[in-house]
């Protein structure tokens, strides 16, 4: 099976270049053994992901970030995984979402516990990108919602067009801006480093909220 029959055609930049390239021979060397399941590897997904928060809000920032990595270059593997074997579910899918948002949650509130002392700030800061982030994805589960009860042209026409660069999305993705909070400030360990990606991130899915509100008013207006 070819590579590019497990990726996705588009995805975030991070997962495309700092990701994939491990991923995908990871997935294809484990799916030589058959009791290894996609499950299995969403569940080690999620023991690293608690790990990972548990070193943040112990103030062990370093290992929260590698253990970040480590947590979602597993979360990338369970899909590959899942289409190398034949084996996708709806449950895996489900499953995979659930890991998805406890790790990086998980992760949020460890790293705002252990601000809230010393950099309190980044613990109010962090409350607000992820109030903005979840925002943002219930206005996108709305769009989605309109866009299937709108006639198919209209329903592309409310489509944002992302610019991409090979697969890479030239935009921020969720996953980007997890990258940029959780490993960036860990690694170069600069003072205001993490308080800056995170308000440039509250204002980036405002932003986007508002764009998306924009076109979800305008598409029921023609309805």
């Amino acid at each position: 099976m070819r590579k590019k029959k497990i990726l996705k055609e588009v995805d975030a930049v991070t997962t495309v270049y700092l990701v994939d390239p491990l991923a995908v021979r990871l997935a294809y060397v484990l799916s030589k053994y058959n009791r290894i399941s996609p499950n299995l590897v969403t569940t080690i997904s999620l023991f690293l992901g608690i790990i990972s928060a548990i070193s943040f809000y112990i103030g062990k920032d370093i290992f929260g970030a590698l253990f970040y990595y480590l947590s979602f270059l597993f979360d990338c593997v369970d899909g590959k995984l899942a289409r190398i074997t034949n084996k996708t579910s709806s449950f895996g899918a489900f499953y995979d979402a659930l890991v998805d948002w406890t790790v990086a949650y998980s992760i949020y509130l460890g790293i705002a516990y252990n601000s809230l002392d010393h950099e309190p700030k980044i613990t109010y800061t962090m409350l607000l990108f992820v109030i903005s982030k979840l925002l943002y994805t219930k206005i996108i589960h709305y769009k989605d919602k309109v866009c299937r009860s709108i006639s198919y042209k209209d329903s592309e026409s409310a489509k944002i067009k992302i610019p991409t660069f090979g697969r890479a999305k030239l935009i921020p993705d969720a996953i980007d801006w997890d990258f940029l909070v959780i490993i960036f400030p860990a690694i170069i360990n600069m003072r205001g480093t993490r308080l800056l990606i995170l308000m440039m991130g509250a204002i980036f899915y405002i932003l986007l909220s508002c764009v998306n509100s924009c076109i979800i008013l305008s598409s029921l207006k023609r309805h």
